[in-house]
């Protein structure tokens, strides 16, 4: 020990004396040796003194370095200056009275000022029942502040690296996580949902393989990448294969008129890259022609690279979630059998590559029907295809959701849903992993708020991370399936965020109540605000009437290369969100959401926007009568009538608004208007299962709105401007040239307008102010 402790020591240097000069001269001769049990140094100032002296000698030096310095030259002048103004202002306040007296006055006033002071400063309002609103605009300030773009790209990396489709291990392993990470923010309940469903997974055994002339000519090499969920197993042997484009309705019409569609036969399909025509339509249409099975190619061949889209088949314009329960909770014992389920395809699909679909179209002739893509149908009975199609089938595989909550402070019964899809069949990291991890950081960032401010919303805020998402939705549509009557009572507001991704363009689909929500926020976004017309999880909710906003990047939600692909992985987006450009696009959008959020859950008024529902819902009504009117002539004065009356509502609303404004202008809330408030947002968040009809539509029972869904079928003809996902009962009559059940479906419409208007107007006292 003493050799080592010597050689540690700072050596020092001698100073020799030459003629009145410091001259640095030689070393030293080393310490003596140390003891073992030897503390303190030679030369430590320490030495010898015991702890009493040294607590004594410490004592005295604050004593006399800070306490008197303080007490002679800040505390005691001070003093003197209050004793001095105390004398001044008895003597004035002699003058005028008992100085006592009139000093306890002026304590008085000068309190409240200081209250009135910090009422009116915006930042906190207290009103008489408790409740404290909270200025959105600090909170969104010290989140922007708090965001961790850092632990979003933690996360992601994470959920990007675990795969997770439906159903597997990886999934329960993601969804511990995600359980775990929003346990460990505080929220006030967190928990996993179960549910049974029907799945099926990959094999190597599906095949392909084109002959001409009874000769083998192609043959393609498929492996579990070539599946696509809930296909239906199959095997077609030696039958006829045609292209047909797009697959909308006008294809197969041009097919079926140069009589391609005589025989039995394969159709071979370029899937939709367009949001409006789902592959479920395409699916839809190629039954509806009599199609035996269905080859999907990729849509997108700008990428460069060879992939395969394995996209859901789920028949979605029938209904979502498992589908053998369709329209009742899976937990019930009763099921259908696949044949009867209305929600499966009936057909073997089977998705290729890139490069195995242009092989494919390289040995179909030249002849035929041309399509504006430049490339023809082939004819019959010159390529032939066998085709087998085979999977492992779960019936009641088990499904996860994760429900997280945080309690609102006034109307804890009243909420809103943040969800996002979670399974992927892929490393998914565009989609769904991003919705996902951002799911996660919004829910820490309102933790935060909450204990930095001590603040909750008013409302409840419900966050979900859904599974089943690949097989038609089953997570959401379970638990709405399951909850239905308190869903459609108490939430008001559906945001799912599964679609956001990188960049500065938003496009939001949302009910009409809630347009001016998203559209009148501050942000440096690019901001689109249209009508909600894509199935997803929101799907059951906006089913039952519950209003539901999507917002999706461009390239997200057109699920443009790499989405839904195996090119989808953390490492294409990791320099990316290096990028400051892209940081900060990232912490807009995180605040974007935030500051939506608050909207909905913390203004003390929903923020429903009555008249934007009865404007949209009048220009719908516009368009199909002067589509129509000439040729039938069909009633729709009474949806007119019926839409002045809730414009009327709608300028009760704002005026009540307003007034409300008025009335807290000061700080307090007064009781009575508290009562009123509230009751309107009672009505406010059961308006969409009073727009909903209990029987349903015609032939699809699952859809009880009646204002706002997806139609049966949407015609490639038709313009947006038409509002397709408005009026769909009456869209679905007009489709398959039931005229007479059209002019039911308006009086259903007239109706259900009708009653709800009523309902919410009859107590005179909500109106009035």
């Amino acid at each position: 020990m003493s050799s080592s402790t010597n050689a540690a020591r700072v050596v020092g240097r001698s100073v020799e004396d030459r003629g009145g000069v410091a001259v640095v001269g030689g070393l030293l001769p080393p310490p003596p040796p140390r003891q073992e049990m030897d503390f303190l140094e030679a030369d430590d100032p320490l030495q010898g003194v015991t702890n009493e002296t040294f607590l004594h000698r410490i004592g005295g030096e604050i004593q006399s370095k800070v306490i008197v310095p303080v007490r002679d030259h800040i505390v005691a002048p001070l003093n003197k200056l209050q004793k001095s103004l105390d004398l001044h202002l008895e003597f004035y306040l002699s003058k005028f009275g008992n100085p006592m007296l009139l000093r306890r006055l002026l304590y008085v006033l000068t309190i409240s000022v200081i209250t009135w002071t910090i009422w009116r400063s915006g930042f906190i309002m207290s009103y008489s029942n408790g409740v404290v609103f909270m200025e959105r605009s600090q909170l969104i300030e010290y989140a922007a502040q708090q965001t961790d773009l850092n632990k979003l790209e933690t996360d992601l990396h994470y959920l990007a690296s675990v795969g997770h489709r439906s159903g597997t291990r990886g999934d329960s392993y993601v969804s511990k996580f995600i359980t775990d990470s929003m346990r460990n923010t505080g929220l006030d309940s967190v928990r996993q949902e179960l549910f049974k469903g029907y799945c099926n997974y990959p094999t190597n055994n599906s095949q392909l393989a084109l002959y001409r002339d009874d000769q083998l000519i192609l043959e393609f090499d498929l492996d579990e990448l070539n599946f696509n969920p809930l296909t239906r197993d199959g095997n077609l042997s030696i039958i006829n294969i045609v292209y047909g484009s797009k697959g909308t309705e006008h294809d197969f019409e041009r097919l079926t008129k140069a009589f391609l569609l005589e025989d039995d036969f394969v159709v071979v399909l370029h899937e939709s890259d367009i949001p409006e025509i789902p592959i479920s339509q395409q699916l839809f249409m190629a039954e509806q022609f009599n199609a035996k099975g269905i080859i999907f190619i990729p849509a997108d061949s700008e990428s460069g690279q060879d992939y395969i889209k394995q996209s859901s088949l789920g028949i979605t314009q029938f209904g979502t979630g498992d589908a053998l329960s369709p329209s009742w909770a899976s937990s019930n014992v009763h099921t259908i059998s696949v044949d009867r389920s209305m929600l499966l395809p009936k057909i073997p699909v089977l998705p290729l590559s890139a490069h195995q679909g242009a092989l494919l179209l390289s040995e179909i002739k030249e002849s035929g029907v041309h399509f504006d893509n430049g490339l023809y149908s082939g004819i019959t009975d010159d390529l032939k295809v066998h085709m087998k199609v085979e999977t492992v089938l779960k019936s009641r595989q088990q499904i996860t959701n994760v429900v997280g909550k945080m309690e609102g402070s006034e109307q804890n019964e009243k909420a809103i849903i943040i969800a996002a899809a979670r399974n992927s069949l892929y490393p998914g990291a565009l989609y769904p992993n991003f919705g996902t991890a951002l799911l996660l950081n919004v829910v820490e960032l309102l933790q935060m708020m909450r204990y930095r401010f001590n603040w909750q919303p008013l409302r409840s805020i419900y966050f979900i991370s859904y599974g089943g998402t690949e097989f038609n939705h089953i997570g959401a549509t379970e638990q709405m399936e399951l909850e239905s009557l308190s869903i459609t009572e108490n939430v008001y507001s559906f945001i799912d965020i599964s679609q956001l991704g990188l960049g500065k363009e938003i496009e939001v689909q949302c009910s009409p109540l809630l347009h001016s929500v998203f559209a009148e926020q501050e942000t440096t976004l690019n901001v689109n605000t249209t009508m909600v017309n894509q199935y997803g999880d929101w799907t059951p909710f906006m089913a039952n009437g519950v209003p539901v906003s999507v917002l999706a990047s461009p390239g997200t939600r057109r699920r443009k290369f790499p989405i839904d692909t195996v090119w989808d992985t953390f490492d294409r987006v990791q320099d990316q969100l290096q990028d400051a450009a892209v940081q900060k696009d990232l912490s807009d959008l995180i605040s974007y959401v935030l500051g939506t959020t608050l909207q909905l859950v913390d203004n003390p008024v929903i923020p429903f926007d009555l008249r934007r529902l009865a404007e949209i819902l009048s220009s719908a009504t516009i368009a199909f009568d002067q589509k129509y009117k000439n040729e039938h002539h069909f009633k729709v004065a009474g949806i007119v009538r019926s839409l002045l009356q809730w414009k009327k509502l709608a300028q009760h609303f704002f005026k009540f608004v307003e007034a409300w404004k008025d009335d807290v202008s000061g700080g307090v809330e007064p009781f009575s208007v508290t009562s009123r408030r509230l009751d309107w947002n009672v009505k406010l968040s059961d308006i969409g299962r009073k727009l909903s009809y209990n029987d349903g539509l015609p032939f699809r029972k699952f859809y009880k709105n009646v204002l706002f869904g997806p139609p049966l079928c949407i015609s490639d003809e038709l313009s947006p401007a038409e509002y397709p996902w408005v009026f769909p009962g009456i869209r679905d009559a007009i489709w398959n040239e039931h005229w007479a059940l059209v002019q039911k479906q308006i009086d259903v419409v007239t109706k259900i307008l009708n009653e709800a208007e009523h309902s919410i107007t009859k107590d005179s006292r909500n109106i009035r102010h």
